[in-house]
């Protein structure tokens, strides 16, 4: 900073002093030294440019004359030797008109989104070779047709090789795709998430054909969630709601029995929801074309699009975050895959024209093989050049990378960075971000080539640029701040005969995990927010402890989080029972499990994260005295609307619990397990006691 900052204020004079020892300094430059090395760059472009100078300049030990031809161009410096003159940078500069008929050249002064647009010829090739690759490859799951066992895990195989590979016996993604010949695919094996094998597979579920009920059932549950994790929930639905008619008679709580786990309840819901329109509008018909499908609850561009075209196969594209980034790369666009601009607008232009390419048939088909790519050899560590890639001949990201890996001219990634500004589907910075992200990673590769005497590095120069571009593109999105709410969570229990009961609360309609049923809480402290913004949190002051706030080990070490006093955490918990308390009579129905003595579980919250919202809870176990009015009432409503009931572990399963609830009831029964041990000493401990 210091360094740019005096660049500006004396480049003037430094440049007339400079001129005395050298040929004359062109007015409007500056002269930015470093080491033995300097570079003259114009006004206009200095602040765009010192950044990269700033990083890439380095002091080289050699003798005061430095010969030009000594200069290592390779290095890709934005630097020039002293004996390069003012005079001779402007003309390298401009004289260079090859340089303009580059791609690369091309791709980092491109001003206007029809750039990315896609040949006519090109499109038709590439929509072939998804076609040829797809039907030859694709994984088997059940909404497409396939019986068991399927393979819907990508499970340490994304991670794509070079298409120069020494070591053959290292795993690739090509042998998870070698199964051409044979009929099965075993997945790997993981004990902790039991979900991803084929053992856990219904192997019973009997193939069905492609249906559009299936396919938006299986649209709907692919949001935001795995593949491997969504085929068990999957084939459980279809077997208890085999089409429309039946899954719009079913009752919210069998809806949310079936997708308890899957999280995102709301999705739930708008298939519910969807299904009733279904049978009154459309006759329990799902309609064929995008217009018409849209008209049904929780059922967007997207979602219409993918059933219009797998099922009935309209001519239409569908564009995810998957088929956004194969488009990118592609296409050479440096946006990520959630902005606007890209998913809702320019990127549906992009995959039409491959859609629609050639004699336009088979859309389901081409749109599959787009998001089958996505999630396997282009999946964001695709490296754009492994030979089992079908569309590797085709990604602008590797060729800008080669093109660069051959500069020889220091002056020409000057004028890369030069580019009038990006186009209306590129980030503003974009270009600059891949470009200074690639020097980064080939000034890496050079160091760890040079730092060993033999060669042992796979990879060419080549082949490291164009995996860096590839994996620069699309860019990053920008990173947005989850919600901390600091809960306190009462976990009541009472016996019943044999059977352990707990006291469940429904949450209200609206907002999150709508209409689930949780353990009695209220919130305490809300802080942060999933914009992103600066504003002040929004906090509870009656119920923060002023003194302190701490960071929290089980939020990361990240997020500062209020620490909430164990009585304060009392009081409210008690404010929060006595109130569900009383009925929509206004009659108080019990005070008993308001009284009852409640124990901490553990001596740090437990913690639970969502999308967007992190919750910090701090639990409270309690057991309740069995009398005649409890066993009386067992469910009631609440003066705001609220549903209270005593659930059985078996009811809890009945109706759906989220997977919060779940972790808060093993945390409690794993606490009253250890306080058991700790009371009774083993057997043999006693025995010697005696």
């Amino acid at each position: 900073l210091i360094f740019s900052i005096l660049a500006i204020i004396i480049g003037k004079q430094l440049a007339t002093a400079l001129a005395k020892r050298r040929s004359a300094v062109i007015p409007g430059f500056l002269v930015v030294s470093r080491g033995r090395f300097q570079v003259e760059v114009p006004r206009s472009r200095f602040f765009s440019v010192y950044p990269m100078v700033k990083t890439r300049a380095r002091h080289v030990e050699t003798k005061a004359n430095v010969k030009k031809e000594q200069y290592d161009d390779t290095l890709m410096e934005a630097v020039v030797p002293l004996t390069t003159s003012s005079s001779e940078y402007v003309a390298q500069n401009d004289n260079d008109e090859r340089k303009q008929s580059t791609l690369l050249w091309k791709w980092a002064h491109h001003d206007h989104s029809s750039f990315h647009d896609f040949e006519t010829d090109e499109a038709t090739q590439i929509r072939n070779a998804l076609l040829h690759w797809y039907r030859a490859h694709r994984r088997k799951l059940p909404w497409r047709g396939d019986a068991p066992p399927y393979d819907g895990s990508t499970a340490g195989k994304t991670k794509t090789t070079a298409q120069k590979k020494k070591n053959g016996n290292q795993s690739t993604i090509g042998k998870f795709f070698a199964t051409k010949s044979q009929d099965t695919f075993t997945q790997p094996s993981n004990k902790k998430n039991s979900t991803n094998s084929n053992e856990s597979q219904n192997t019973s579920f009997t193939a069905v054909e492609v249906s559009a009920y299936g396919v938006w059932v299986s649209e709907i549950m692919l949001q935001q969630t795995r593949v491997e994790a969504v085929i068990p929930f999957y084939i459980k639905w279809m077997e208890s709601f085999p089409t429309v008619h039946v899954l719009a008679d079913a009752s919210e709580e069998e809806v949310n029995s079936h997708w308890a786990g899957l999280g995102f309840y709301r999705r739930a819901r708008m298939l519910h929801a969807g299904a009733k329109l279904v049978v009154d509008k459309f006759n329990g018909e799902l309609p064929n074309t995008v217009s018409e499908l849209t008209e049904i609850n929780g059922i967007g561009k997207y979602t219409a699009s993918a059933i219009a075209s797998i099922a009935f196969d309209t001519c239409v594209p569908v564009v995810d975050g998957n088929v956004c980034r194969v488009l990118a790369r592609l296409r050479g666009v440096c946006q990520h895959i959630k902005a606007p601009v890209f998913k809702d607008d320019i990127g549906w232009r992009l995959a039409k024209q491959i859609v629609t390419a050639g004699d336009g048939m088979h859309a389901g088909e081409v749109n599959q093989a787009l998001m089958e790519l996505g999630a396997t050899y282009c999946a964001p560590s695709g490296s754009g050049i492994d030979i089992n890639d079908p569309l590797k001949d085709f990604y602008m990201s590797t060729k800008l990378g080669m093109e660069f890996a051959n500069i020889s001219n220091s002056s020409m990634v000057l004028s890369l960075m030069e580019g009038p500004g990006a186009c209306k589907l590129c980030d503003s910075s974009g270009v600059s971000q891949v470009l200074l992200e690639l020097s980064d990673k080939l000034d890496s590769h050079k160091s760890s080539t040079s730092a060993s005497s033999v060669d042992t590095n796979e990879l060419s120069i080549s082949d490291v640029a164009a995996m860096s571009v590839h994996g620069s593109i699309p860019i990053a999105p920008p990173k947005k701040a989850k919600r901390e709410e600091v809960l306190v969570v009462a976990a009541l229990s009472q016996s019943s005969s044999t059977v352990e009961m707990w006291l469940m609360v429904k949450r209200p309609k609206e907002g999150l995990l709508a209409g689930q049923w949780e353990f009695p809480s209220t919130c305490l402290w809300t802080g942060g927010g999933t914009n992103g913004s600066k504003k002040k949190p929004v906090v509870k002051e009656e119920m923060i402890n002023s003194k302190s706030k701490v960071k929290q080990g089980s939020v990361n070490g990240v997020s500062t989080v209020a620490f909430i006093e164990p009585a304060k955490r009392k009081v409210a918990l008690d404010k929060f029972l006595v109130a569900i308390a009383i009925n929509e009579m206004g009659e108080s129905v019990t005070e008993v499990f308001c009284n009852c003595q409640r124990k901490a579980i553990g001596k740090v919250p437990m913690e639970h994260v969502f999308s967007h919202v992190r919750h910090t809870m701090w639990v409270e176990h309690g057991t309740i005295i069995v009398d005649n009015e409890i066993e009386s009432v067992t469910s009631w409503t609440t003066e705001d609307g609220r549903e209270v009931r005593w659930m059985s572990e078996i009811d809890m399963k009945k109706v759906g619990v989220t997977s919060g609830v779940k972790k808060v009831l093993s945390g409690v029964k794993g606490s009253r397990l250890k306080s058991i041990q700790k009371e009774s000493p083993p057997s043999g401990r006693k025995q010697d006691e005696q």
